[in-house]
């Protein structure tokens, strides 16, 4: 099943978690609990395809700035959010969050969001900004900056009244299917061509033919219309946008009932209540956490037909310009996205010549040349966590194609390999970020999740890859935790890999995971380790403890600091 993956990012406190939540359940929350990381998962189809939408939230105080990128690979789309009240988090945009997911993410669109647009009336806000010579971010500022940044596009909302909301992720949904491609400039139709003078024809580009003035209706023509009882459409604020970007077959609906339906006002209604519906349905492999199915729209209901207003009779007819054909095209693009995405610019000049044809087509390679190659990726995603993902890509493009398994048999037996020898060529060699270690740790994670995800598992019954990388990643997990336990960015590393696995180690490996957790709590007790790396290991044994989600309260007790 492919995956859409959104994530939201932005200094804290500007409406993030609020902008999930209210677009996911059509509520607001109460009060502020902090954000660890945190995702939602909803499956849509697209073409006659599922593919799973999940939307990641992020923290964005400077706790997190070492372990928030670690959940940048594979993102279709970003989210960069800023508070139209809060101008320090307008510049920050620019600052920090924007140069943040372009370093790791170089080619990744993004949208740029204004939030908490409530308050930009609010009178003790205004108040309040004034005090400071301040004043709320207008629209023009929003496009001006996000067309120096080169944003898909600026949306606002708020989370509160859910204005704007539904438009934000629409669009957030049609940058990730479809990228936007650089504008290419057109020859200006008056321009004179060189025609050759003795060609006998007649330059029809020449000045003397090119009209100076854009083409006026006739007056005679004016009658025209007058026998036909033409309307113009009208098109409402928060719905103009939809009409004309929004392929119809992408919005979905709320597949349980609720109480009561969300209102809509009445220029908009019309749009969702008569437009074909996609139905979510959860798949049996969510996104980690609670998952949630609807989106800000009416909701199916007994007594659904008593909230129509009566004189609403009229649908609104499909356009023939979007048909089924088109929804097929889209799904076609979707499924050739991954072999578009594979940056081979990582790998050494001197090996992309076979990587290209490997992609291609593997069988054409020898066995010798295959084994030659996943040597080539390992030694390479091991320098950084930023080759990981590309390199789990390309593996799993060569893995569907080969008949062999040459590839896949040369793969699983190098990860246990290195696993084994990880004190002599991984751990203690500094590598990005962290160590060799930890990004092999990552590029497991990477590989257990394209496996899923291309289910793989299926096809190669006989190896099961899933559950030896599975299990390889258990023992990293394991190695990390061995007393005594002094490397702080294994820790940091652990505590994010098990956010990722957890739940599949519950399923597939409790005894790994029952020992692995014992040796957690035991380096927590243990006087040798550092304040730092004990931090992070009680707040891993709480983490499982509330089955993988921390509560509010232990995100305050372990981040004080965004009180």
């Amino acid at each position: 099943m492919q995956t859409i993956k959104c994530v939201v990012v932005g200094d804290g406190a500007v409406g993030k978690t609020c902008l999930l939540i209210s677009y996911t359940t059509n509520k607001f929350p109460s009060e502020y609990v902090p954000t660890v990381f945190d995702n939602y998962a909803v499956t849509v189809m697209i073409g006659g395809e599922p593919y799973t939408l999940g939307l990641f939230d992020t923290a964005g105080q400077e706790d997190y700035d070492r372990l928030r990128p670690l959940s940048y690979p594979q993102t279709d789309v970003f989210l960069v959010c800023f508070s139209v009240v809060s101008p320090s988090s307008f510049e920050n945009v620019k600052e920090k969050w924007v140069p943040e997911i372009t370093h790791h993410c170089q080619k990744t669109p993004f949208l740029l969001v204004g939030t908490q647009v409530d308050l930009r009336d609010d009178g003790a806000t205004i108040e309040k900004l004034a005090k400071n010579k301040q004043k709320p971010i207008s629209v023009e500022q929003g496009e001006k900056l996000a067309k120096e940044l080169k944003a898909v596009k600026y949306v606002e909302c708020s989370a509160l009244t859910q204005k704007g909301l539904k438009n934000v992720f629409d669009e957030a949904i049609l940058a990730a299917l479809e990228p936007p491609e650089p504008i290419k400039r057109k020859k200006p139709p008056n321009v004179r061509t060189d025609v050759p003078t003795n060609s006998g024809k007649l330059n029809v580009h020449a000045k003397e033919f090119t009209m100076s003035h854009e083409l006026q209706p006739s007056k005679s023509s004016g009658n025209v219309n007058a026998n036909f009882d033409a309307m113009p459409l009208q098109h409402s604020k928060s719905s103009g946008n939809i009409l004309r970007h929004i392929n119809p077959t992408l919005i979905p609906i709320i597949s349980t009932p609720l109480p009561l339906p969300l209102l809509h006002s009445s220029s908009s209604s019309h749009i969702l209540n008569h437009l074909p519906r996609v139905s979510y349905q959860f798949g049996n492999e969510m996104l980690a956490h609670h998952i949630f199915s609807g989106h800000n729209q009416p909701v199916p209901h007994n007594n659904w037909n008593s909230y129509h207003q009566s004189g609403n009779s009229q649908s609104l007819k499909r356009s023939k310009s979007l048909g089924a054909s088109d929804s097929q095209n889209l799904a076609a693009k979707l499924r050739s996205m991954t072999k578009e995405e594979i940056d081979l610019g990582v790998f050494p000049a001197e090996n992309q010549t076979n990587l290209k044809l490997a992609m291609e087509d593997p069988n054409q390679l020898s066995s010798r040349a295959m084994m030659d190659l996943v040597k080539t990726i390992m030694e390479r995603v091991v320098e950084g966590i930023r080759y990981c993902e590309a390199g789990a890509k390309l593996c799993i493009s060569i893995i569907e194609k080969e008949k062999n398994q040459t590839f896949l048999e040369s793969l699983l037996n190098m990860c246990q390999q290195w696993y084994q020898e990880r004190d002599k060529i991984l751990r203690g060699v500094k590598a990005g970020d962290g160590t060799r270690f930890t990004a092999f740790m990552w590029f497991l994670t990477e590989m257990c999740g394209q496996l899923k995800r291309h289910q793989i598992k299926e096809q190669y019954e006989a190896l099961q890859p899933d559950l030896v990388l599975l299990s390889v990643l258990a023992k990293c997990c394991q190695a990390c935790v061995s007393l005594p336990i002094k490397c702080l960015s294994e820790t940091e590393c652990l505590f994010f890999v098990l956010t990722s696995i957890g739940r599949d180690l519950e399923s597939e490996l409790p005894q790994q995971l029952e020992q692995l957790l014992a040796s957690v709590r035991d380096g927590f007790l243990a006087s040798a380790g550092s304040s730092a790396v004990r931090r992070t290991l009680l707040q891993l044994i709480e983490l499982h403890a509330s089955n993988w989600q921390l509560p509010g309260s232990s995100v305050l007790y372990y981040y004080p600091r965004i009180k």
